[in-house]
């Protein structure tokens, strides 16, 4: 029996010595993974003594679990167009048609025309820095609308409502004018400097829904922008 021992205690410690990793030992059913061991003999029997940490079960630890992926941020919305140069924030649509006038040099006269009676024309414009530049705007029909009745007014915003200066607009057939200047002046719409407003026209009465009833429109200015 010592010599069996002896053998089994050389073969053993030939395998631990070989072994360059963790060994797996399996005692009573159970498998023990352990990074070396060594057996001896004393008076109570055989003892195996094993060196380093293990874990017993035959079962690997969990792995740890892979975080959640951050998610993508939402995308930037695209900003909203810029609107076309010269017509501001007035936009074109079935009942609104826009324009722009070089304030400061006007030019002579427009002639045009305009559908029915729900359908707004309207000219941004912005007031030089001169206090004293001031002028008229005056509308008058073509040939065959002479009945056709008209409504002109300046405001804020596109087919807004007109200033509070009842100089600001005016209603009517034949010619119509408001006169303005960029200050308060006698008889005349008062407009402030260096800023933006539209010039507004609609057919009131007399124009049918198929026609464009056609008009004139003149600026003229006191030559001082």
């Amino acid at each position: 029996m010592r010599n069996k021992l002896l053998s089994m205690t050389v073969l053993l410690g030939w395998v631990v010595a070989s072994a360059a990793q963790a060994v797996t030992v399996t005692f009573n059913g159970t498998q023990y993974t352990v990074d070396s061991f060594t057996i001896s003999q004393n008076a109570s029997g055989v003892v195996i003594t094993t060196a380093g940490t293990g874990s017993g079960g035959g079962t690997d630890p969990d792995p740890t679990p892979d975080p959640d992926p951050t998610p993508d941020p939402d995308p930037t919305p695209d900003p909203d167009p810029t609107p076309d140069p010269g017509t501001g924030s007035c936009v074109e649509s079935l009942t609104q048609k826009c324009g722009s006038i070089n304030w400061a040099s006007p030019g002579g006269r427009l002639t045009s025309g305009l559908p029915g009676t729900n359908v707004t024309q309207s000219w941004q414009f912005t007031t030089t820095s001169n206090p004293g530049f001031a002028g008229d705007i005056n509308f008058a029909e073509t040939t065959g609308y002479e009945s056709v009745t008209r409504r002109i007014w300046i405001s804020t915003e596109p087919g807004g409502p007109e200033l509070a200066n009842s100089r600001c607009s005016s209603e009517g057939n034949s010619n119509r004018k408001i006169a303005w200047g960029q200050s308060s002046m006698f008889l005349r719409c008062p407009l402030q400097t260096n800023t933006t407003y539209f010039l507004n026209l609609r057919n009131v009465n007399g124009c049918s829904a198929v026609a464009s009833c056609g008009y004139y429109r003149n600026t003229s200015t006191n030559g001082a922008p």
